[in-house]
């Protein structure tokens, strides 16, 4: 089955648009394309204002935020796995201050500042196997290959 798109004018089949039960047809008005585009500009023009409202809860809700950071922490360190991880990361930044390791570029995008990233596991014979990804795509392989 075939839709147009309100904003570009094009024939789409539904594939190419987003699903939405509360529509009729079960699917967005607007085709995929169009639909990010718009979510884009409606981002960048209010971004400012989104950053103060962050801002402002955070001043607002400061140390509530930092005691649950520290909890949330300190759960993650009493597992065996985070404190594998932990270990893991002391031993590599460890490793770069007495330069027995070097940090290199990302090795996706040769950005300078890199995270180490245990592709292995967190084993003690896996620690200075790393891969060097930017923040970046260190989070892009995280939410892609979790």
């Amino acid at each position: 089955m075939k839709k147009i798109c309100p904003k570009c004018k094009i024939e789409k089949e539904y594939s190419e648009f987003h699903k939405d039960r509360q529509q009729s047809s079960g699917i967005k008005p607007y085709c995929k394309e169009c639909q990010k585009e718009m979510s884009k500009q409606a981002y960048y023009k209010n971004v400012e204002k989104r950053l103060m409202a962050i801002k402002t809860y955070y001043a607002k809700n400061k140390e509530r935020l930092i005691k649950i950071q520290t909890q949330r922490h300190r759960d993650i360190r009493n597992t065996l796995e985070g404190k594998m991880k932990y270990d893991a990361n002391r031993a590599v930044n460890l490793a770069i201050r007495t330069n027995k390791l070097k940090r290199k570029p990302c090795e996706i995008c040769g950005n300078e500042k890199s995270h180490g990233h245990h592709y292995l596991g967190y084993a003690p014979e896996n620690w200075f196997k790393v891969k060097w990804l930017c923040l970046k795509h260190h989070f892009y392989y995280h939410r892609n290959n979790a």
